[in-house]
């Protein structure tokens, strides 16, 4: 059992790493998003595309102090791969020394695996949903533009549907 898992998906306008869920207890008192432009475990991590073990926390360098005041033992940080390259991270702590073995990891990446297939299930939910709202806004404008020779008429439903696409 693992004491804390946190899910960090990455914003490439922001060039950060963001808090998007997490359970149980945060041992570690980080923001919920992080800047890529700066040094720390989460972001070694993400930027290295690799899965990252640590079983004994407290004697990395950059361990922080309120961590293990809270018996933070073991991390796992295990990046979300999507077609375009990683698309977030799960970080996952436990109070147990060496927690993280091979059966334990093999699990966790069959769960992250979950998750990047469900965050492009999302993706490409989401632009198919824009297409069809583009192809609906096309179809009637060129309903609008065939159906009238009055062109001043035509323009003004051209513009408000073309507006309408824009928003």
């Amino acid at each position: 059992n693992a004491d804390s898992v946190v899910l960090r998906t990455f914003n490439p306008e922001k060039n950060t790493i963001d808090v998007v869920a997490t359970g149980g207890s945060r041992f570690i008192d980080l923001p919920d998003s992080l800047s890529l432009d700066e040094d720390g475990f989460s972001q070694r991590a993400f930027k290295s595309e690799k899965l990252m073990v640590i079983g004994d926390y407290s004697k990395i360098t950059d361990a922080s102090p309120h961590a293990i005041a809270r018996d933070l033992r073991s991390v796992c940080t295990i990046g979300l791969r999507g077609p375009n390259g990683l698309t977030g991270l799960i970080n996952i702590a436990s109070k147990e020394s060496d927690h993280f073995n091979d059966e334990r990891i093999e699990l966790l990446e069959a769960v992250a695996g979950g998750i990047t297939a469900l965050f492009e299930s999302a993706r490409l939910t989401e632009s198919l949903e824009q297409s069809h709202k583009e192809a609906e806004v096309t179809d009637e404008v060129s309903r609008i533009l065939t159906s009238t020779l009055d062109i001043d008429s035509a323009y003004d439903d051209y513009f408000a549907e073309v507006k309408r696409l824009v928003d």
